[in-house]
């Protein structure tokens, strides 16, 4: 309210839009905005990236940089062996000269890295890491506002409690400063993923256990894989395969899941095909 509405309590003010990006282009542009925009109740901007203009052998020549955003899935496995697996497969495919930044829902979540890879700050909640040959920053994406770099990896958008979005409960001072009529799921934790999808400069990467995709890698990514079950209950989450089995009459069947389960949907349902054929 008091930021929303704040020509309610001062008089008259005028409003003035930062509209334009100097660190980041599209296709993140694009993509980032239409995730923020799905709130009703956001403040709608439209972003445009900075014009770079650069003198050529042809002429002056105008484009603007572009800014990727990707969703990488992985296993945690015993240990965080098929999560850590997955990290390197990704820094090992970043030049070593390339700025990294590292973001967590939470400060525990570089933990995922071994003991002998974090130097935590001594004056803050920041680390650096060293891993895979690189050498990166790690923090939590609250800490990250203002800040950025080429490459941002987000640790673990999963549905658990180190993911996006969190199911703890915000600070109640919050309910003095955020509007009555934002009532739309996950306003906050919406407004603070796009934080940090939008810190990098060349490509932001997020990493999510393929077990229990946060909702908001499902929203992002529905165009991505259209060939996916959507959950007919919650209508957020995407059916995840539990396993295969063959019934006592000889027909084979799948059992499926929902992947927003960990959020609450305890659908279950078991389809039965003629052969094995089908369940391919």
């Amino acid at each position: 309210d008091l930021v929303d509405k704040f020509e309610n309590y001062v008089g008259f003010t005028e409003k003035c839009k930062i509209e334009t990006t100097y660190r980041f282009g599209d296709p993140l542009i694009t993509r980032s905005s239409e995730f923020i925009l799905k709130n009703p109740n956001q403040v709608e901007k439209k972003v445009k990236p900075q014009i770079i203009r650069e003198l050529t052998q042809y002429g002056e020549l105008e484009h603007s940089p572009n800014t990727y955003l990707s969703f990488v899935s992985f296993e945690r496995g015993e240990r965080n062996e098929g999560y850590l697996k997955k990290i390197r497969e990704i820094l090992d495919d970043i030049i070593d000269e390339e700025d990294i930044m590292l973001l967590g829902r939470y400060n525990y979540e570089v933990n995922v890295f071994p003991r002998d890879c974090i130097e935590a700050s001594p004056n803050s909640k920041k680390a650096t890491v060293r891993y895979a040959g690189k050498t990166m920053k790690f923090m939590s994406v609250h800490s990250s506002k203002g800040l950025e770099a080429n490459y941002v990896i987000i640790l673990n958008c999963s549905q658990d409690g180190g993911g996006f979005p969190s199911r703890v409960s915000d600070d109640p001072i919050l309910g003095y400063v955020l509007s009555e009529i934002d009532t739309f799921e996950y306003s906050e934790e919406r407004r603070l993923f796009y934080v940090a999808i939008t810190r990098a400069r060349y490509h932001t990467i997020v990493m999510y256990n393929q077990n229990m995709p946060s909702v908001f890698v499902t929203e992002m990514t529905e165009n991505d894989e259209k060939d996916a079950l959507h959950c007919p209950v919650c209508k957020k989450g995407r059916l995840k395969i539990l396993r295969d089995a063959v019934a006592s009459n000889g027909k084979p069947y799948r059992h499926y899941a929902c992947s927003n389960s960990i959020a609450g949907c305890k659908i279950f349902w078991s389809v039965f095909f003629e052969d094995e054929e089908d369940l391919k």
